[in-house]
């Protein structure tokens, strides 16, 4: 009871994903499993469980399917931030194998943070357009200084 209480009620957006290998033995597709509440929340998809990412997010980046693929085969956990453009966010993601190996099921909890980044993307645009405003002041400063300086001459 506890554990599904932290599950309902946590921030952080949480799902359980089988993986999806074709013939070639690449992973293609993901099936969710379990997701939490807050996974509708953080990535805007309602009823996830039994459908595949594909079927979610149809666009959805070749590389979400190779990382989750790689943790469910070698057990390794990943830790990253990244984007998808598909989804028009940007998570920052820890996903580790749960279960027996052969299952390949792997787990995900994740925060969205497109808002961050879309804040840090406006501090770096402000911070370039301070300076080249100061950069243009300075030039305008030398302009006056050099006119100032002929009239004076003359």
């Amino acid at each position: 009871a506890k554990y599904r209480a932290l599950f309902t009620t946590m921030d952080q957006g949480f799902c359980i994903v089988e993986m999806v290998y074709d013939g070639a033995g690449r992973p293609v597709d993901y099936l969710f499993v379990e997701a939490n509440p807050a996974f509708v929340r953080q990535t805007g998809l309602a009823d996830p469980v039994g459908r595949s990412a594909r079927e979610l997010v149809p666009g959805l980046e070749a590389h979400w399917f190779e990382t989750y693929g790689r943790v469910a085969e070698t057990g390794e956990p990943a830790r990253f931030e990244e984007g998808s453009a598909a989804m028009g966010r940007w998570f920052d993601v820890y996903a580790f194998r749960i279960g027996d190996p052969a299952v390949r099921r792997v787990a995900i909890l994740f925060t969205d943070v497109s808002a961050a980044r879309v804040a840090a993307a406006d501090r770096e645009r402000l911070l370039a357009e301070s300076e080249q405003a100061r950069a243009e002041a300075e030039r305008a400063n030398r302009a006056k200084s050099e006119f100032l300086a002929v009239m004076s001459h003359e």
